[in-house]
């Protein structure tokens, strides 16, 4: 059968607002189904489906081949003597801006110089 005029209205309307959308939209391409020659959408509309079939064959072959695959998982604990482990440097930075010689000034901070001078020269 023939479609009926109201049915060729929705099927026209339909049409334009995808046209519309293409347009006006950042997915990249989709306004080539609806611009240029008749055989350079043709071409394009071709070329952007076989593009998907392809990316879902290769996704499905990926899943596929990770699931034909036997995984496991082993944990293993090792208790050693750690005395001898290096540590990284650690620097510690402040955003305040203070000078060296009011700092050095204050007393009361000598026993965090110490502290600070032991881990910056390890023995």
């Amino acid at each position: 059968g023939e479609d009926t005029p109201k049915q060729q209205s929705r099927w026209a309307g339909a049409v334009e607002s995808i046209a519309e959308f293409s347009n006006e939209t950042t997915a990249h391409g989709v306004k080539f189904f609806f611009q240029g020659k008749k055989l350079s959408r043709v071409a394009f509309v071709i070329a952007w489906f076989a593009a998907i079939v392809y990316t879902f064959f290769t996704c499905s072959r990926g899943i596929i081949d990770f699931r034909s695959r036997p995984t496991g998982t082993k944990f293993e604990v090792i208790t050693e003597d750690y005395v001898n482990v290096t540590f990284p440097t650690i620097t510690l930075c402040n955003i305040n801006k203070l000078q060296k010689n009011y700092l050095e000034s204050i007393e009361d901070l000598e026993p965090l110089y110490t502290i600070l001078g032991q881990l910056s020269n390890p023995r």
